[in-house]
């Protein structure tokens, strides 16, 4: 893997493409002179087009959007890498008949070659999904609930969390069969050597394993946490597009549950006097020009808070 830093400080990761098994793969299926760099500078445009998008965007993104889109590209890079070589060593597999003839040709075995090359391509689908995540991304801001990305953009962070915590969980694995981070899947031998120092540095009681108990417990509690606000969000939206549940507003104003924006809407006919703006931001409503309307998050507790603002307003339409 090599790094190059930019001046937006953005760290662009490469993986390496396997090009003599791509040099084999070629030579036994097409006469054709070989070009060692022309899946490298393949892979690298592709890649480059999603750390453009890092670049570009970086200074419009929260920090947390800005860590995600930089994790996704790595992922992306990563992933393509693997496809190629993964694509390139299935080739290498069985030759083309072109090539070696139709004599004691292994038909079973190109049968099998087909159908892996099959799988790849649907996995090379997956892959540039990653892609469309990062301008998902690239193109929004914080995970907001009234984003109309909210849950795919929580479900990336999840998948990001659970990813970082197999890692932990597969570095402390690594640890305590090996004693040093040598080996480890796609790590160099000068990131291992960094990691093991680190380890050698921490006082003796701190250098059992990697990642204590508690650092796996707090990631496994972030991992839940993000689960179940993307649960709630599912449900509210859920709730929202079946018509949302019934308020007693009939001559005060009309309430909408707008499922979009994941805002709870309260709509008058004219401006609120100052008692009823009063009872409005009591509880949480606040004013929205755009809209035209009072508005809070929509979930429970908005729902709750509405309910309670719809009585107040009507006891004070009791008593003038």
């Amino acid at each position: 893997m090599t790094n190059v830093n930019t001046k937006q400080s953005i760290v662009k990761t490469y993986y390496p493409i396997n090009v003599e098994t791509a040099r084999f793969a070629h030579s036994i299926n097409s006469f054709r002179d070989f070009d060692p760099n022309r899946q490298p500078s393949e892979y690298r445009q592709q890649v480059d087009e999603a750390w453009e998008l890092v670049e570009s965007k970086a200074k419009d993104l929260t920090p947390d959007n800005l860590n995600s889109i930089k994790w996704l590209a790595d992922r992306y890079a990563r992933k393509l890498a693997q496809w190629y070589n993964d694509y390139n060593r299935n080739d290498a597999s069985c030759p083309s008949i072109m090539i070696s003839g139709a004599g004691n040709f292994p038909v079973r075995k190109k049968e099998k070659q087909n159908s892996r090359r099959n799988s790849l391509f649907n996995e090379l689908k997956r892959i540039e999904d990653l892609l469309s995540k990062i301008r998902n991304i690239a193109y929004s801001n914080a995970i907001k609930s009234n984003d109309p990305n909210v849950i795919e953009l929580l479900e990336i962070k999840l998948e990001k969390l659970q990813v970082n915590h197999e890692e932990m969980k597969a570095i402390n694995a690594h640890w305590r069969k090996h004693g040093t981070m040598k080996g480890f899947e796609d790590w160099t031998d000068e990131r291992a050597a960094k990691f093991d120092k680190s380890m050698a540095d921490l006082p003796h009681y701190l250098s059992d394993i990697p990642y204590a108990s508690y650092s796996l417990s707090n990631s496994n509690q972030n991992i839940k946490s993000v689960k179940d606000r993307i649960e709630r969000i599912k449900k509210d939206k859920a709730i929202a597009l079946s018509g949302g549940i019934k308020y007693d507003c009939e001559d005060i104003c009309e309430v909408v549950e707008n499922e979009e924006q994941m805002r709870i809407q309260l709509v008058f006919d004219g401006k609120p006097s100052e008692e009823e703006r009063k009872i409005l931001k009591s509880g949480g409503l606040i004013w929205s020009p755009r809209n035209t309307a009072w508005q809070r998050q929509l979930n429970n507790n908005g729902r709750y808070a509405v309910k309670r603002i719809l009585e107040k307003l009507r006891a004070l339409e009791s008593n003038q």
